[in-house]
């Protein structure tokens, strides 16, 4: 067994999926490579600008973090990425339905490298990541009560059903930021 290194600290965690992204990806063709490749670079500017790190790209999915008590950069983040994304839409003529999915969650993240000695990378685990990503199939911003609690007062919010996860004793709670424009 090989020796990490591993730290725990407090993040605010933000993760996107883009809605249908399959059936977007077969109407653009070879077309759908530079298509990512322009996601990648739009809405990365968007979050290195919110003081947010990108972690990895999962297919047409983004994991990032942000600093402990950065909720309003990402909730403020989220927003620019989707209307980022509704832009590069328009701007690729894509005819079907599509928009950016965010999940948000805060807590106690394991940030270290990890991986077989073959690819070594820079991740993170924990129970908020799990949170972010569960919630982050809806199509808006979903937040966690962690989340809920710090921009309560700048953002419009409505609840969204629980959901009930194997990892919780109790059924997960979000809510979503009500976008105006």
């Amino acid at each position: 067994m090989t020796h990490h290194t591993m730290t725990i600290e407090p993040r605010v965690i933000l993760f996107s999926d883009i809605h249908d992204f399959s059936i977007v990806a077969m109407a653009l063709g070879e077309r759908q490579f530079a298509f990512m490749q322009a996601i990648y670079e739009r809405l990365g500017d968007v979050i290195v600008a919110h003081r947010g790190e990108i972690l990895k790209y999962m297919g047409d999915g983004i994991l990032c973090l942000f600093p402990a008590g950065a909720a309003l950069d990402a909730v403020q983040c989220a927003l620019e990425m989707r209307r980022a994304y509704t832009a590069l839409v328009q701007e690729w003529a894509i005819i079907h339905p599509t928009v950016l999915e965010v999940g948000i969650s805060a807590g106690e993240v394991g940030i270290g490298t990890f991986g077989h000695a073959s690819l070594r990378v820079r991740d993170a685990f924990g129970l908020a990541m799990n949170n972010a990503a569960r919630i982050g199939h809806h199509e808006g911003v979903a937040i966690t009560g962690e989340i809920y609690t710090l921009i309560a007062p700048y953002y419009s919010t409505r609840p969204l059903p629980d959901r009930q996860v194997k990892w919780l004793p109790t059924p997960l709670r979000a809510w979503e930021i009500i976008e105006t424009e």
